[in-house]
């Protein structure tokens, strides 16, 4: 099989091969090409993973049709407006009062809005360039994402790996050696509820969950439904827990680690180059451990089976449960019993939330219907006008956002995609170009 990874100059792509990772998860996989803008990135990476890989052989290429030709499997870890937009969004949630998310609420929504049309020429070169092959996505927000890209041709799946990591999480701190541990998922990519919870194949009380303690990376006890809900979700109900800064953490630890694989292995590097790699390396990257790499190893018939949760299309929405990974096959895990149970309060949220997201949809889809051809970007001002409705009404339907901060939601969203489309006028500060690609 053939593996392509869009976003591999990221110097955060070695965790997916370091430390014999290569070797346990990859083996099924005999030519792996990196994508990235960036070529000293690239060749940054390259370097220090190849002596991974084994018998694979290892491409880097900054062109996009050469990267697809033949792959049978792309893994899309693109960061579509960078971390530029990420900052933009956060500085001005911070500056309303608002809760500061690229996947949720009012930055779930601007994000979408400014980037729509490179998810959608993304979506198109899949198609085109690999039309039989699995699109593995990542881009947040992860559901809207890979609604487009499946709109748009590419046989896609959505890979987060929060539910499956809280499971796990659970079954440390609960199981006996010989206990069996059961579990389902409801819901939409950081907006998901894990419940229906079972040591031994009975149902555990919420008591049992309320004290756990709990990674921060984890989900959170929810009394409202009796399940955990994504740290994301209670975040966002929680002004308390709102952080912001993300963007600017994460932009000083990628550039340690690129300043640390680009200094001298040999002799010993620079002592403040050494800490700064170092720095960057401590980065938690949870989803490739505990989704992306056994879920590759598994598709490509490397390993056994794999339990996992996956964000999948139904009904034109994409939603997130668990299936079981295997031989270039994906099984629905579903339990009728847990469908059956599924407490009130679960049901009567997941079905606010899709409605939601079918608002935001209807949304992006008026916006790309009033979209400057020769742009493809955010909306101007005179498009942003005609989407006022539209988006006042996705506005309104976010269960998230409370009702009092709907208004300036909507002054919010505007300031967002008004700075960004500057932005995207000065391609090297990190936005898309016209035509969807990073510039």
């Amino acid at each position: 099989m053939r593996l392509t990874i869009l976003g591999g100059s990221s110097p955060f792509t070695t965790n997916m091969f370091t430390e014999g990772r290569a070797a346990r998860f990859l083996g099924g996989f005999r030519h792996i090409t990196l994508y990235g803008r960036d070529r000293r990135s690239l060749e940054l990476v390259r370097g220090r993973i190849i002596p991974e890989v084994g018998r694979a052989t290892l491409a880097v290429t900054t062109d996009l049709a050469e990267a697809l030709c033949g792959a049978d499997v792309v893994l899309v870890q693109l960061r579509y407006g960078g971390l530029a937009l990420r900052r933009l969004i956060e500085e001005t949630c911070y500056s309303h009062g608002l809760f500061a998310d690229e996947s949720l609420g009012v930055g779930g929504l601007a994000t979408a809005l400014c980037v729509q049309g490179a998810w959608r020429g993304l979506g198109n070169r899949l198609h085109h360039d690999c039309p039989a092959a699995l699109t593995v996505n990542m881009i947040n927000p992860l559901s809207l994402s890979s609604q487009l890209l499946q709109d748009s041709g590419a046989r896609t799946i959505g890979l987060c790996e929060g539910p499956l990591t809280t499971a796990r999480q659970l079954a440390a701190h609960l199981c006996g050696p010989e206990e069996t541990f059961d579990w389902d998922c409801a819901g939409l990519n950081h907006r998901a509820f894990v419940y229906d919870i079972r040591l031994g194949g009975r149902p555990l009380p919420f008591a049992a969950l309320a004290d756990l303690p709990l990674p921060r990376a984890c989900g959170v006890a929810d009394p409202q439904s009796g399940a955990l809900i994504s740290k994301e979700m209670a975040q966002a109900r929680s002004p308390a827990d709102w952080t912001y800064g993300r963007a600017e953490t994460v932009a000083r630890m990628r550039a340690g680690a690129l300043k640390g694989l680009a200094a001298p292995t040999e002799g010993g590097a620079a002592p403040e180059a050494a800490a700064e790699a170092a720095a960057g390396a401590r980065r938690p990257t949870p989803w490739y451990d505990d989704a992306v790499l056994p879920l590759l190893a598994a598709w490509s018939g490397w390993s056994d089976p794999f339990d996992t949760t996956i964000n999948h299309p139904v009904e034109g929405l994409f939603l997130e449960s668990r299936f079981c990974i295997g031989k270039t096959s994906l099984t629905p895990r579903h339990r009728a019993s847990a469908r059956a149970t599924q407490p009130r309060a679960i049901a009567e949220t997941v079905a606010a939330l899709v409605q939601h997201e079918r608002a935001v949809l209807a949304c992006l889809e008026l916006a790309w219907q009033q979209r400057d051809p020769a742009s493809g970007g955010p909306p101007s001002d005179a498009v942003f006008v005609a989407l006022t409705d539209a988006m006042a009404s996705a506005l309104a339907a976010d269960p998230l956002i409370p009702e009092a901060q709907k208004p300036v939601a909507l002054v919010a969203l505007r300031e967002i995609i008004a700075r960004y489309r500057d932005m995207e006028q000065r391609p090297a500060q990190g936005a898309t170009t016209a035509c969807g690609i990073p510039g």
